[in-house]
């Protein structure tokens, strides 16, 4: 996750995720990592988590709510709420970044069987192919010299700028990195 997001994550304070598929174990674990490396990136000022998901089996519930303990444990609050119709993937953050993805978090592949439990099977882990979008619903500050947010009035250099604020990357199989299409 580190390589595909954490550039995203300077700053946030708070994370909203919607994930309709936390099913397993291993979908629970792959939460907790990426909120964790969330947190790291955002330089510790994360502190803040809503997870929107559907609520598909008990056992999740429980695994949830495991997390949400182990959140509050580091002083950071995270809450899960159960939506039954759920299906986009998406996690906004409170900088305006919006990331979109195929799979969710469900970006890498089981570790190998000898390793699931240790930090390098982890690693070992290869990257699922898909698609993630990445783009800002803030465009940012409007100067005088940008004129007017309404995108007729606006002027071609703003125009450009906002087309240019999303940026699609390909997460492949090799390395699990980013990659530009």
């Amino acid at each position: 996750y580190r390589e595909l997001f954490a550039r995203y994550f300077h700053g946030v304070a708070s994370v909203e995720i919607r994930e309709p598929y936390i099913e397993s174990t291993r979908q629970v674990n792959n939460l907790w990592e990426f909120l964790e490396m969330a947190t790291g990136a955002s330089g510790g000022l994360l502190r803040d988590a809503v997870v929107y998901t559907q609520d598909s089996a008990r056992a999740q519930r429980g695994l949830l709510a495991r997390l949400v303990d182990r959140a509050a444990d580091q002083g950071r609050r995270l809450e899960i709420r159960y939506e039954p119709r759920l299906h986009h993937r998406e996690i906004t953050t409170s900088t305006g970044i919006v990331i979109m993805s195929d799979r969710g978090l469900d970006l890498y592949e089981a570790p190998p069987v000898g390793l699931r439990r240790l930090a390098a099977g982890r690693a070992a882990r290869l990257c699922r192919g898909g698609v993630v979008e990445v783009f800002s619903r803030d465009p940012g500050p409007v100067t005088a010299k940008d004129g007017p947010r309404s995108p007729a009035r606006s002027s071609p250099a703003r125009r450009s700028r906002l087309a240019r604020s999303g940026k699609r990357v390909a997460a492949t199989p090799r390395l699990g990195r980013g990659i530009a299409p």
